[in-house]
């Protein structure tokens, strides 16, 4: 029984000594673990900080660009009527022209038609009718 009980007595010392290394194990997992905690804490601090100043530089821009939107519509308004009233007056500048032009053209088709009505005319050949008299009659 003897020998029994100090194998009990070294399994049980064993699986002590087993239970410390792995707690040993664990806690030093653990201090790498807060270790690694730490490090992530302090870059989002870091982050954070950029974070905030990226955005004030953000509120910064906006604010700025707010000044300059409405400007921009006043100029944009503006451009659109200039474009506007140039569009009336060329429409206008058109209608004006227009109705000379057709005229204009139509003397032209005419001019065109009467010359060649008259070069149709000049290039057909002539007959004499007293020789069509004579050889219709003799």
């Amino acid at each position: 029984m003897d020998v029994l009980l100090a194998i009990c007595l070294i399994v049980g010392a064993s699986a002590m000594v087993a239970i410390a290394l792995m707690v040993m194990q664990a806690l030093r997992h653990f201090a790498l673990l807060s270790d690694e905690l730490r490090r992530t804490a302090e870059a989002a601090r870091v982050s954070m900080g950029e974070v905030d100043r990226v955005t004030r530089q953000l509120h910064d821009v906006t604010a700025g660009l707010e000044g300059v939107v409405a400007p921009l519509r006043r100029s944009a308004l503006r451009v659109e009527q200039l474009a506007d009233r140039a569009t009336d007056l060329s429409g206008a500048v058109l209608d004006e022209v227009r109705r000379p032009l057709e005229t204009t053209m139509s003397f032209f088709r005419g001019v065109q038609a009467g010359t060649r009505s008259l070069v149709g005319a000049l290039r057909r050949p002539r007959i004499r009718p007293n020789a069509h008299w004579r050889d219709g009659h003799e």
